[in-house]
């Protein structure tokens, strides 16, 4: 008989045409307005987005000058007595690319204007599978991983997204792609330029990477130069202080002095680090407690259920495995890992506030998460071959259990929430 086995490039093609029929499928039937859920809570950030396309509608019909190319929020084309405000705690990168696509297509229709991000995750498809591939020495795992990760919720629901979600993780990557090829590359200092462009512009989408990616930047050269000052962290650090100043210089544009700027900028960190019960931008209405604090492990193990394809509790084992295997085949990449895994918790420890409130925090794990799962999966299959080869009743009912568990929250979170209900059933199961 032939042999009927597709190759990778095929399984790749398959995946494509589904993520992005998927995709697809949710800009044309999944509205950002009243669309019961589907662009919300774990589907996408329907409160940012909203906002976001209040910002274009404002940079359409008035410009960016006069708002200082900052967001303008609870704006609404055609009606005068609209009060709106301009936000300044968060950078303005992707308001102003939302309001250049407005211009260029002539229009402010959310379902055009997705066009734009969801081509750029295009890019970010191919980048996932290409830098796993190039990066993991097990192959098998490397594709395994970057197939999880692209019909995962984190990127299926967030690939056409206005906001800053789908443009920071492609940043992300991209970062951590290009800082591993300059270090394996004898460093050249044309591609440390090209990480500092990087920097800037992921420093100007979200506060959120200037965290991540300044751990990623540590943690490499201590892999590498086994030294925290060094040419690198100096400068991609001064990229960091000069993507962060730029957003900083608006501020100080609007306020028309630094003294407000910064009073208003360190007020949106303290509601961020600890919360401040009388701000009434305060989600919690509370400042933090010890038990906010010892509750976070537990909020990362729950919520990335709703993100990937394998849940939280199933990452503790699959992780354990996947890295003892890593270690004993690289250990420089096993060290690699770690520091995503790092970078990945930075937030919810720096910024707990924040990351208590908003559930799309947790695709700050989105890098590790796809090195070392698919890693898991492929170490843990000798041990599920073994239980059967040798009959052990006890470990035979773990992996049932096992599998059943995982299996049942893939296809509850996954396949019939976002593939389904909020995909391609929409139009029937919820409209």
């Amino acid at each position: 008989m032939p042999n009927m086995r597709l190759s990778p490039k095929v399984i790749k093609l398959i995946l494509f045409i589904f993520c992005f029929s998927l995709i697809g499928w949710r800009i044309i039937f999944v509205p950002l307005y009243n669309s019961e859920g589907g662009r919300n809570f774990i589907r996408g950030d329907h409160f940012s987005e909203i906002n976001t396309h209040s910002a274009l509608q404002y940079f359409y019909d008035h410009g960016f000058n006069v708002s200082k190319w900052l967001p303008v929020h609870n704006y609404e084309s055609g009606k005068a007595d609209t009060q709106y405000d301009i936000y300044t705690h968060y950078p303005a990168l992707p308001d102003i690319l939302a309001g250049f696509y407005a211009k260029i297509l002539d229009t402010t229709n959310p379902q055009w204007l997705r066009i734009f991000p969801m081509l750029i995750s295009v890019g970010w498809f191919f980048l996932i599978f290409h830098m796993l591939s190039r990066m993991l020495p097990d192959k098998k795992a490397a594709f395994l991983s970057a197939a999880i990760i692209v019909l995962s919720n984190y990127f299926l629901a967030w690939a056409d997204n206005l906001h800053k979600h789908m443009y920071e993780e492609v940043l992300k990557w991209l970062f951590v792609y290009g800082l591993y090829l300059y270090y394996q590359r004898n460093r050249p200092v044309w591609l440390l330029g090209v990480l500092c462009l990087v920097y800037i512009a992921a420093a100007n989408v979200s506060m959120e990477p200037i965290l991540f990616l300044a751990v990623v930047v540590v943690g490499f050269s201590i892999i590498y130069s086994r030294n925290i000052f060094t040419r690198e962290t100096i400068v991609l650090g001064l990229a960091a202080v000069a993507g962060f100043g730029l957003h900083f210089y608006q501020n100080i544009l609007l306020f028309g002095s630094f003294q407000a700027a910064l009073k208003d900028m360190t007020d949106a960190v303290a509601l961020r680090t600890v919360g401040q019960a009388a701000d009434t931008h305060n989600e919690l209405k509370r400042t933090l407690n010890w038990q906010d604090y010892a509750i976070i492990p537990l909020k990362w193990l729950n919520r990335i259920e709703r993100y990937f394809l394998i849940p939280g509790f199933a990452l503790l084992l699959l992780s354990y495995l996947g890295l003892r295997k890593l270690k004993v085949e690289d250990k420089q990449m096993f060290r690699i890992v770690l520091v995503l895994l790092l970078a990945g918790l930075s937030w919810s420890v720096a910024m707990s506030q924040h990351f208590l409130v908003h559930v799309f925090t947790t695709r700050n794990i989105g890098l590790f998460y796809g090195f070392i799962v698919g890693y898991g999966l492929v170490a843990y299959w000798p041990l599920l071959q073994k239980a059967w080869q040798e009959k052990n009743r006890l470990h035979q009912g773990f992996h049932v259990l096992f599998i059943g568990y995982v299996a049942f929250m893939a296809l509850s979170q996954q396949v019939w929430d976002l593939y389904i209900k909020y995909g391609f059933g929409y139009t029937w199961l919820v409209k």
